[in-house]
């Protein structure tokens, strides 16, 4: 009896990350990446290059990575980190947290610029 348990919850394991394909299943899952903290650092170099490295967490361990978009207006820069899931179902497992180096781009003007991350402010200077 242990011996059956033990092998169902080992197919369930391999399900959950995608391992057995479901022709029924929905497509990927999207979403954005839960933003926990950004660290900014201005690489010494002209023009000063600029890159952000942020720290957050996925809602599961099948969970990656999308697509990063960096919008810049003036002196507000804009990043939107997009995640997808392609596993129907997943294990519950909490996910470690994740860092992501994002390039912010060429930066020519000395002061003061704000940073938003999927909703996450935080402010750096030139």
């Amino acid at each position: 009896m242990k011996t059956v348990r033990i092998v169902v919850l080992l197919a369930l394991a391999l399900a959950a990350c995608g391992s057995v394909e479901n022709p029924a299943a929905p497509g990927p899952q999207r979403g954005l990446l839960e933003v926990r903290g950004v660290e900014v650092a201005i690489l010494e170099s002209f023009p000063t290059q600029v890159i952000a490295n942020v720290e957050g967490q996925f809602p599961t361990v099948c969970t990656a990575v999308d697509e990063i978009r960096v919008r810049r207006r003036e002196r507000v820069v804009e990043v939107t980190i997009t995640t997808v899931s392609t596993a129907t179902t997943c294990i519950l497992l909490y996910p470690p947290p994740v860092n992501v180096p994002v390039h912010l781009g060429y930066f020519g003007e000395t002061g003061e610029y704000v940073l938003r991350v999927n909703g996450f402010e935080t402010r750096f200077k030139i």
